[in-house]
């Protein structure tokens, strides 16, 4: 399981009182604050999705490599199979 970095969990939980108080009070200004926090969010997870998938393709590239150098030739110098 993945686990998402402490200050978007913590964004994620000032959105959630923040939209609980809203609920109660509909404050406009208050609203306006909620989709701030929820670009700002958005964004993060966006980032963080793109870093984790940047990062599986480079270690799967280097895995690819390691194994290409690794593997022995299948015909040996003098032209037989091995």
């Amino acid at each position: 399981m993945l686990y998402l970095l402490a200050h978007v969990q913590d964004e994620i939980y000032m959105q959630n009182q923040l939209r609980n108080h809203w609920e109660v009070t509909r404050d406009p200004t208050l609203n306006a604050e909620i989709n701030c926090v929820q670009m700002l969010v958005t964004c993060q997870l966006n980032e963080w999705r793109t870093d984790l998938c940047r990062n599986r393709i480079q270690n799967m590239t280097m895995w690819v490599m390691q194994v290409l150098t690794l593997t022995p030739p299948l015909i040996k110098p003098g032209g037989f199979a091995v």
